[in-house]
């Protein structure tokens, strides 16, 4: 990729300047292209935290962790249990079991940060 300063600019021909130019164009091109990409990946997280915060706005613990296996995205299940955690007084010997499921897909996960939330978790429950 040939990226050049305003300085450098001042001194191509304008067939450089041209080439220069189409360089930026498809640069920015692209720039937009991954900028839209991550626009429609946080709006789709956005609403599945959205279904996940209904379930607690019922106290419905279960619902919450129940939704959070069924869509399969392991970043709003991180979201999800960290939330979870953090409210300590509602977790049951029932929950214990719910979250199993959707704390052992996360080790299926190859992120790091991931398995890490669940090495937590399994601290969090001794």
């Amino acid at each position: 990729m040939l990226l050049i300063n305003i300085e450098q600019r001042r001194h191509l021909s304008t067939s450089e300047k041209e080439t220069v130019s189409a360089t930026d164009e498809d640069i920015i091109a692209d720039l937009v292209e991954h900028h839209e990409q991550f626009l429609v990946s946080l709006q789709s997280r956005l609403t599945k935290l959205q279904v996940i915060h209904r379930f607690w706005q019922r106290n419905d613990v279960r619902g919450a962790i129940n939704a959070m296996e069924e869509m399969s995205d392991h970043s709003v299940g991180i979201s999800g249990s960290s939330v979870l955690r953090e409210k300590s007084d509602v977790i049951t010997l029932d929950i214990c079991t719910c979250l199993l499921p959707p704390l052992t897909g996360l080790l299926d996960s190859q992120m790091e940060r991931y398995a890490r939330n669940v090495v937590i978790w399994a601290y969090f429950l001794l």
